[in-house]
Formats: C-alpha cells, structure tokens, sequence
C-alpha cells in the first residue's frame, strides 16, 4: 500500500471523533445525573424547611392563643406577674403612652411607636363573631411574575399558615375568654380586646394588643423570652433539620422566599444538612466504564486489523515482487538453455550434459520455491501433516541422500555427525515437515556460506534431556548482525537481487513446521558462520 499514512490519518480522525463524541456523552450523563442529585437534595431540604415551619407554627399557635386568651385583668397592676417560661414581663399603658402596669422592655424607648405600629383588631367578649381572615395572597402582577413553581407553593404555604394562626384566634380565644367576669367590674362597660401582634422593639420580640374598656383604651403586652422560645422550637425540628437557626426578620419579608414563620418575625436559616440517600450511580458509572472499555477495545481491535491489513498488503507486494524475481531467473535459464538445444546449438554431447544440469538445477530451485509457498499456505490455513513415532536415526537415513546431493550440486560438502543415544532416541513428528525444515536450513547454508574458504556443512545430531537437538551449521558471513530472520517475505525485489536467492521464506516457515512438528528452532550464537538449532521432544 503506496499511501499508508491516508489511511492512518483516516483511522486517527475517526477515533478521535468517536472519543470526543464519547467524553461529550459521559460529561453530560454525569451532569445530568449530578443536576438529578442536586434536585433531589433541594426538594428533600424544600420538604424539610416546610415540615419544621409547620411544627413551629403549631407550637407557636399555644403560646400566642394562650396569650391572646388572657383577660384584660391579667395586666392589671394587681395581678400576678409572669406565669409562662416564655415571657418574661408584661406591660399595660394608657392611651397616653404611660406605664400603668409592669415595666416596658428597656430598647422600646418612645411607648407610642407601639402602640402605633400595633393594628387594632377587636375581639368583643360579648360576641363570638370575629372578623374571617382572608389568606395572604401576593399581587396580581406577582403572581404572574413568579419564577417558579416552588416560588408560588413557598408563598401559598405561607398564607395557609397565617389563616391558621387567625383561625386559631377567631375559635380558640372566644372559647377561653368567655370566663366569669370579675364581680367589681360592672356589666355595663363593654370590655373590646384585640388580637396580640408581634414586633421587635429593638433586641427584645413583644406580642402587644389593644384594650378597650368603656370608654378607656389601653395597650398591653408582653416580653417574649426569645432564648427559652427559639430553644423550643428548634427542638421540635431537630430531627428535620439537624442545624437550624432563627435569626430576626426586621425588614419587610418576602413570603416568596418560604423560610419566614407567620406566627412571629423570625426566618428559619435551615443549614447544613446531611445529604439524602440519592440514588446509587454504581449502575451508571459501570456502564459507562463498559462503554469506555469496550470502544478503546474496539479501536484497539480495529488499529490492529488495519495494522495487520496493511502489513499483510506491504508483505504480499513485497512476496509478489520477490516470487516474481526467483520465478524469472529460472524461467529465462529454461527458455535459453532450451532454444540453445532446440536450434542445435550445442552438439557436442559434453555440452549438452552441461545443459541439461543447468535445467535440471534451475527446475530443482523452481521446485523448491513451489514447495516452500506451497508449505506455508497450507500453514496459514491450519493443514498439518501426519505425525508418525520413528528413531531419530532413521529419520536422517531417510533424507541423507537428498541433502548429501543438494549440497554437492552447490559446491558444499555435507558433515553428518550424530550420538548412539541421539541415533537410538524415539521422536513422534511430522518426517515430512523435519525434511522440509533440514532442506531449508541446508539449502541457506549452500547460498549463503558459497564463498567460504572452509565449504562444509555440519549436521550435528545429539540429545540433552528430554530432547533431540539437530544443529545446522556453516562457515559463512553468520546471522549476528541480520534481522528479522523468522518474518515471512521479507525480501524485496531489489533485497532479492542483491543478495542469495530466495524470497524470504525459508527460515519462518522451517520454524512454522517445527512448532506444527512439536519442537522449536532457534538461532544459536556462534563465533563463526550461522548455526540453528532444531529440537524435537523425545519419547520416555
């Protein structure tokens, strides 16, 4: 494949689109799910801060109803002091602003704001008639402009709590206040008494209401105990909210923001909470890691079988160019050597003999690259040959001529050397891949060490342990400094021109038919010419 690096281009653009597509998806899923949490967080802390501000409106509503309940009487200058743990003091002024009972909290220092800034809405004891509270409601235009959803629950919420607290007030402090009237009191004064509001007079909460009594008007209160009452009520909603606070609400509130009690100016500050029990994102984060997995796998894969695709492109060129090579020279020496004798160039008969050696050489080559091919396709497509159990002794008898006349016809004298024990050891093999592989070695060492001073070629048999070791070696230019000697067609045309004959498949498929064989073939160091060994396991 002349432009490789296309398609590696190609394959890089690809698998950096599918990694950033997928980094895109996983950011997202995480987002989302975290976004999920999130939400789940705020509705749990949402739901929470309304179950506490609905328990502190219930405990309020005793105190407040207690309070309301009270007669007129209560604040009298005559009458006993404080009887809640959660007022500390009460008061009565005139109209005036004067103190008639009791002591004003130190902070309230013009009596009048009070009595201003407290509404005057009566509750007769003559009647059980009160004025219906109307919920609170934001504005038209407000309602329209809410936010969201939470937005106008937090401000529905509120109103419902506050006609609660009126409701309370219209049943719960007729009922209390119809009470025996004090026989000093004659029956025709008219007693009014309002409902108690709260405010702040500077660091201390007051609930105040006015009193009408004939014809005289009084405002009377109370100094809340705000330690003992904030001790109360977060102590009801421990459980929800762990780590609540009230703080003073002294501005005007916004109910939209759901946190402000209806009872009393104070704004519930919910804090830290634990974090709910959201849902496990174990399934999640292990889809994804499979999805990650699998895609890093799948391009790994799909890299390796393009690696593969184009190393198997360059090697079948790079064989087609070599096989091509080997086939024409022989083809040529054929078609001279023939028309040599087909035209009567050659009559003498020593000439002819000449010739007829060359073509039977060159058909021997021809044949032994047919061979050698024909061997590794069978390979590639996993076809072994038959193993049979013989002696090592006569499995070299068998190819001693053959090999004994292949290196005479190179010029090469060929060295058999071999054990008793190496002779007499059982193998069970393939004899015809150990031939094949013995040819190869034999026929390299013929091609490779022909301009050796020393032309012999050592064919050493012998035995270590369990295995028959069968050395090939030769007295030529040696295999230290080559590379990749057991990757099949590694030859070009021109590294085929250049140097022995041969494509290059000779030594990957002699140790391809080895292993196949059940033994193994290997390079051994030697300070001169190439050596390989070939060891095939021996029977017990």
């Amino acid at each position: 494949m002349k432009r490789t690096w296309l398609a590696w281009v190609v394959f890089g653009a690809a698998t950096a689109g599918m990694l950033a597509v997928m980094a895109w998806g996983s950011a997202k899923i995480l987002q989302l799910a975290s976004a999920e949490d999130k939400a789940r967080t705020d509705a749990a802390l949402e739901e929470s801060v309304r179950l506490a501000l609905w328990r502190m409106e219930t405990a309020l509503a005793a105190l407040v109803v207690q309070e309301n309940s009270r007669p007129y009487t209560a604040y009298a200058p005559s009458a006993a002091g404080a009887t809640s743990p959660f007022v500390r003091q009460r008061f009565q002024l005139d109209s005036g602003g004067a103190v008639v009972a009791g002591k004003i909290p130190r902070s309230l220092a013009d009596p009048k704001v009070l009595s201003a800034a407290i509404p005057k809405t009566w509750i007769s004891v003559q009647q059980s008639e009160l004025p219906s509270a109307k919920p609170v409601a934001a504005p038209l235009a407000q309602q329209q402009l809410l936010p969201n959803l939470q937005t106008q629950r937090n401000i529905q919420e509120f109103a419902a709590r506050g006609q609660l607290n009126a409701q309370n007030s219209q049943v719960l402090v007729p009922q209390l206040t119809r009470l025996p009237k004090p026989a000093a009191q004659p029956r025709a004064i008219e007693v009014k008494t309002g409902v108690m509001a709260p405010m702040w007079a500077g660091d201390e909460l007051i609930l105040a209401r006015h009193v009408q009594v004939g014809s005289k008007e009084f405002l009377q209160g109370c100094s809340l105990d705000l330690v003992q009452v904030r001790s109360m009520l977060l102590t009801g909603i421990k459980d929800l909210l762990p780590a609540a606070s009230l703080i003073p609400e002294r501005e005007r509130f916004d109910p939209a923001e759901g946190r402000t009690l209806a009872s009393l100016p104070l704004r519930l500050v919910p804090g830290p909470m634990p974090s709910p029990p959201g849902e496990d994102r174990s399934p999640l984060l292990f889809s994804l890691r499979i999805a990650w997995v699998s895609m890093i796998v799948a391009i790994i894969a799909v890299g390796v079988l393009l690696m593969g695709a184009i190393t198997l492109s360059q090697r079948r060129a790079a064989f087609v160019s070599a096989v091509t090579h080997e086939l024409r020279t022989p083809l040529t020496t054929f078609r001279m050597y023939t028309e040599m004798l087909v035209e009567g160039m050659a009559n003498d008969p020593a000439k002819q003999n000449q010739y007829h050696q060359t073509l039977h050489r060159e058909a021997g080559r021809l044949m032994h690259l047919v061979e050698n091919v024909l061997s590794y396709a069978r390979l590639e497509r996993g076809r072994y040959g038959e193993r049979e159990t013989v002696t090592v002794g006569d499995l070299i008898d068998r190819m001693r001529t053959r090999l004994t006349e292949h290196a005479s016809l190179a010029g090469m004298d060929l060295a058999l050397s071999i054990t008793p024990d190496a002779a007499a050891g059982r193998v069970t093999t393939d004899t015809a891949a150990i031939e094949r592989i013995l040819f190869n070695l034999t026929d390299n060492a013929c091609k490779y060490a022909r301009e050796a001073t020393d032309r012999r070629i050592h064919i050493d048999l012998t035995t270590l342990g369990s295995m028959a070791r069968i050395t090939v070696t030769d007295h030529g230019p040696g295999l230290a400094a080559a590379r990749g000697l057991f990757q099949p067609f590694r030859k070009s045309a021109g590294q085929a021109a250049r140097s022995a004959p041969g494509v290059g498949i000779g030594l990957p498929l002699s140790r391809r038919l080895a292993r196949a064989a059940g033994g193994e073939l290997k390079v051994v160091d030697s300070t001169e010419g190439a050596c390989l060994l070939l060891e095939l396991p021996l029977l017990n």
